[in-house]
């Protein structure tokens, strides 16, 4: 028995000829920048053309007569007088009256309030050993007794803030208090 031989599928592809085909076209080329032209022209001109061929409205005959204004204001100054009161306006102590000197303000740091001893007392030695000076009040209140930890006093309420931000880096839940002497 003979076998046909085995057929090759695989050919070579025919490759286009390189006369016909061209990458340039010259009148497709020159068509294009015809109608680039064209539309740049009638985007920048067309509307003033546009607009020259509409017809103008006949100008009204309605005269416009202007307002005259009427100043009253340098009338009622000259002839008005205005009444003031010296004490308004005049700043403290240079009339009768003393000055009143403001109260010492203080700036406390309330720490933490505890119901155990022991919790604020560990509060107290951590805030000790920053070098702060720190104390800590028992306070009664209808549900018991409360211990709070108080950092200060303080004059400066900067110095005071700068502390509590620190001091609210370290997770403690404290809060600014201003007492007056």
């Amino acid at each position: 028995m003979i076998t046909a031989m085995p057929r090759d599928y695989v050919k070579p592809r025919r490759q286009p000829d390189k006369r016909s085909y061209t990458l340039f076209h010259a009148p497709s080329f020159a068509f294009g920048i015809l109608f680039g032209m064209a539309l740049v022209f009638v985007g920048a001109y067309g509307p003033e053309y546009l607009a020259k061929d509409k017809p103008k409205a006949p100008p009204s005959k309605v005269e416009e007569t202007k307002p005259q204004l009427k100043f009253e204001f340098p009338k009622l100054l000259t002839q008005n007088e205005v009444e003031v009161d010296p004490k308004t306006y005049a700043p403290p102590g240079s009339l009768d009256e003393p000055v009143q000197p403001e109260k010492p303000r203080e700036y406390l740091i309330q720490a933490g309030s505890f119901r155990s001893v022991a919790d604020a007392e560990s509060v107290r030695a951590l805030l000790l050993l920053q070098d702060l000076p720190v104390s800590m009040t028992p306070v009664e209140l209808p549900d018991g007794t409360w211990y709070r930890v108080i950092v200060g006093p303080y004059a400066d309420r900067a110095a005071a803030e700068d502390l509590l931000q620190s001091l609210r880096g370290q997770s403690l839940n404290v809060i600014l208090q201003e007492k007056t002497s």
